[in-house]
């Protein structure tokens, strides 16, 4: 069966070998061929292989952000997705949308 472990050899393996430069590119097409497979060819195992390089997300908290920027996050959250970056719909103002594309400029 393969599975992280496997994937774990595999990259250890290409590695040990020197039989690619870049032995992690290897694992990662590897992986996604496989699960291309999984959805397009009849039989294959049915499981979903997922990269054992685990990034560690780096993030900062809201709270580090400007007032001005969080107030504008919880306004964008409270009216829901949009693809204007101040809606109207919301409560800005023509005023404040000039505002904001003056200073993106």
């Amino acid at each position: 069966m393969v599975n992280g472990v496997t994937l774990d050899g595999f990259y250890e393996a290409l590695d040990a070998e020197e039989v690619d430069k870049h032995p992690d590119k290897v694992v990662k097409h590897t992986i996604a061929h496989w699960n291309m497979c999984r959805k397009a060819v009849s039989g294959w195992p049915d499981f979903k292989l997922a990269s054992p390089f685990r990034a560690t997300p780096y993030t900062l908290p809201l709270a580090a952000f400007p007032l001005s920027f969080q107030e504008d996050v919880s306004q964008s959250a409270a009216c829901g997705k949009s693809t204007r970056l101040l809606p109207t719909s919301c409560g800005a103002s023509t005023a404040n949308m000039s505002a904001a594309s003056a200073r993106m400029r």
